[in-house]
């Protein structure tokens, strides 16, 4: 009877080998997967956008050429705070009645009218929160944080501005005629007032942009130090855009969008529009 050979396993060498081709083809596809999926947040979040965008126009179309009120005043010095909200909930009738009756809009805040009008179906609410965006639940800027999307939009019952609904996009429609009116707050003198129709605005001016608030939170990091942002224009268009200012703002770790550094801001959003 003829003997079996015997069946010989992998050396310690071999699998150590196998191991570092395993690595190395890991290091090798990890950051790509990283960058493609990235960019796929990013296009979603342009899309987003360009949903935003003939919706407004819309709107502009059956208003006589207005456009949603923005809440960011030209001369009361209000911090571009006021870009993000987006609807007032009534809080006293959400708490007091069943989770399919409780959402009861009390007033809406600028994008807030194109919903409670119907020119934007948004029932999930997804379309106002970039997927990109570096925030987690429990920060009042996540869609989980007002019912998620299949509740949205539930007021968040906190200590702060509980019965407000805030999105991810900041609305800011520029005036291609007037400055800031007088007495604008120190520094903002030289920006664009706030455009109250369609055809005050310029075609090189953003009217919604991806939020800039913390450097840490930005929707798309392009690595350490460096950033972008997709900005809607008022001719429809998306643009992501990347610059030095919006870098030397992330290096500096300020919340762009809170007093006193709101003429930062605004110096970030126009070196955006303007690459």
């Amino acid at each position: 009877m003829r003997a079996l050979k015997n069946k010989q396993g992998f050396t310690l060498i071999e699998l150590l080998v196998v191991i570092a081709i395993i690595a190395v083809l890991m290091g090798i596809l990890m950051p790509a997967l990283r960058k493609a999926r990235n960019q796929a947040k990013r296009m979603i979040c342009g899309t987003n956008l360009k949903t935003m965008g003939h919706a407004l126009f819309m709107y502009a179309q059956e208003h006589n050429d207005y456009l949603p009120e923005s809440f960011y005043k030209n001369h009361d010095g209000k911090s571009p705070v006021t870009t993000y909200f987006m609807l007032d909930i009534d809080y006293s009738y959400a708490t007091t009645h069943t989770p399919k009756d409780r959402v009861d809009v009390a007033s809406t805040r600028n994008l807030g009218v194109l919903v409670t009008e119907g020119y934007l179906k948004a029932d999930s609410g997804e379309i106002f929160y970039c997927p990109g965006l570096n925030i987690r639940k429990g920060t009042a800027f996540h869609i989980a944080d007002y019912g998620g999307e299949r509740n949205w939009p539930m007021p968040r019952g906190d200590d702060h501005a509980p019965d407000t609904i805030r999105i991810s996009y900041s609305y800011l429609p520029q005036s291609k005629l007037k400055k800031m009116e007088s007495p604008a707050p120190a520094g903002l003198e030289t920006f664009p007032a706030t455009a109250t129709k369609l055809s005050q605005t310029h075609a090189g001016f953003s009217i919604v942009a991806d939020l800039l608030r913390k450097p840490r939170d930005l929707a798309h990091r392009l690595g350490k130090g460096s950033s972008g942002a997709n900005l809607l224009f008022s001719d429809g268009s998306v643009r992501f855009s990347r610059d030095g200012k919006l870098s030397e703002a992330i290096d500096s770790g300020i919340v762009l969008i809170e007093p006193p550094n709101q003429v930062l801001w605004r110096e970030v959003l126009k070196s955006l529009e303007a690459r």
